[in-house]
């Protein structure tokens, strides 16, 4: 069915011409096949099938906005190295921070799920507006998808500087990952230098096992901890602040 022939079709209907209208609100454009975006905001409280919960939609909502974040940090930040890049990114698609854009766009008022057994929680709104995406790429394709996030969820709610400073620490979360494994870290004094100004420079191996896995440099111990600490992060491929 094409798309102008579903829009004629949810044009007769008052209730679906009242959902598209509030769909319009918040998406940025006037959205065809109703029943995707539906599903999207269908709980698997509602419904354990698969064809009518919003899990499937969570899952390719995920992937289209690793896809468009990452693409658009690539270009807004034409000289950063990729360990900012993917610093920045998974601070911008975390958890904590999809639940807060769930919330600011109060999918509450349109989420479907079984209100007697529980409340909407950040977590679930923020798996609701990774449906809402995975939607929004099924209705109007790619390009529609990256118009949605960048100019109804980047521009207007999320500041580049100020998530980037948030802190991590990247010594706990390194200790967690070893832990969980079975895995033993040690951060050890490689030596100290002084630099061009003459100041004292800490060199400092965050080690996995006795294999040096990311090396830092400051003018403190601390800093140059963090420092190894956050490159073996990266080196190892771990998640940083998703949950």
């Amino acid at each position: 069915m094409t798309r102008w022939i579903q829009h004629l079709l949810n044009s007769f209907s008052s209730s679906k011409r009242k959902f598209r209208e509030r769909l319009a609100n918040i998406l940025g454009y006037q959205p065809a096949y109703l029943s995707i975006f539906e599903q999207a905001l269908n709980h698997s409280s509602q419904s354990s099938e698969a064809t009518k919960n919003n899990e499937r939609l969570e899952f390719l909502g995920d992937a289209i906005l690793d896809s468009v974040i990452g693409a658009y940090l690539f270009n807004k930040y034409p000289k950063k190295e990729e360990g900012f890049l993917t610093e920045l990114r998974s601070k911008i698609v975390s958890r904590k921070k999809l639940g807060e854009l769930g919330e600011l766009l109060e999918l509450a008022n349109y989420l479907q799920y079984d209100d007697v057994r529980m409340q909407a929680s950040r977590r679930m709104l923020g798996n609701a507006l990774e449906a809402i995406i995975g939607a929004v790429y099924l209705d109007g394709g790619y390009h529609q998808a990256e118009k949605f996030i960048i100019n109804k969820l980047i521009k207007p709610h999320i500041n580049l500087d100020t998530i980037f400073e948030t802190e991590v620490n990247y010594k706990s979360l390194l200790l967690e990952w070893a832990q969980k494994r079975g895995k033993r870290v040690s951060f050890d004094m490689a030596k100290t230098d002084f630099d061009q100004i003459e100041e004292r420079q800490f060199v400092i191996e965050a080690k996995i096992n006795d294999e040096t896995m990311g090396i830092g440099k400051a003018r403190n111990k601390k800093m140059a901890g963090k420092q190894a600490a956050k490159k073996a992060i990266f080196k190892l491929g771990i998640t940083v602040n998703k949950n």
